[in-house]
């Protein structure tokens, strides 16, 4: 009775420790997962935090653009005397300087918008000259080509000279128009306030 007894107890244990075994892979593996979503919310937090940083730095960017105005909080202020009037004189000759500066710089964007089209098809012109050029001077270099072989095998002299491209007279470019220092100037300028 004893040893039947001795042998389902070993026989239990065995199962026992198997079991143990078993619970233990399942707490390992379960310990990996938690480590690896514990991570995933550390790097989200991360990048979270990165986020909510440039675009508060992007709002406040904006809402320093808008205020413009002197005292422009939005909270009630009681103001008198000269001070206040000569900063309030002085805000509205700024303004009025800016938007004169701004329609002044609009014109000349689009007066070297005009210059450079005009730059541009005189350009077109002397491409297309050129092109006209070259086809004359390849239909010569075909022919006398030609003409080198025939006198080659009649054992001749050549009757003219290989054409060159600098005798057809090609056209040079034009360069593009440089930009007036009082116009780099101002679109620095510009570049900062618009």
């Amino acid at each position: 009775m004893w040893s039947c007894w001795i042998g389902l107890s070993r026989v239990r244990e065995q199962e026992l420790v198997d079991a143990l075994r078993e619970s233990e892979d399942c707490d390992g593996g379960r310990k990996w997962a938690m480590v690896g979503m514990q991570a995933g919310v550390v790097l989200a937090g991360m990048y979270a935090s990165r986020a909510q940083t440039q675009l508060q730095a992007q709002e406040t960017k904006k809402s320093q653009k808008k205020g413009k105005h002197k005292m422009g909080d939005g909270k009630a202020k009681y103001f008198t005397g000269n001070k206040f009037f000569q900063l309030a004189v002085e805000d509205e000759r700024q303004r009025k300087e800016e938007e004169a500066g701004k329609e002044q710089r609009k014109v000349q964007r689009e007066a070297r918008a005009v210059e450079l089209a005009a730059w541009q098809k005189k350009n077109d012109l002397i491409r297309e000259q050129n092109e006209a050029k070259k086809i004359v001077f390849a239909a010569d270099l075909e022919a006398w080509e030609v003409e080198k072989t025939a006198a080659k095998e009649e054992k001749r002299k050549r009757l003219w000279e290989k054409p060159k491209w600098k005798d057809y007279n090609p056209e040079v470019l034009l360069g593009r128009p440089k930009k007036l220092a009082d116009e780099d100037e101002d679109s620095e300028n510009g570049s900062e306030t618009d």
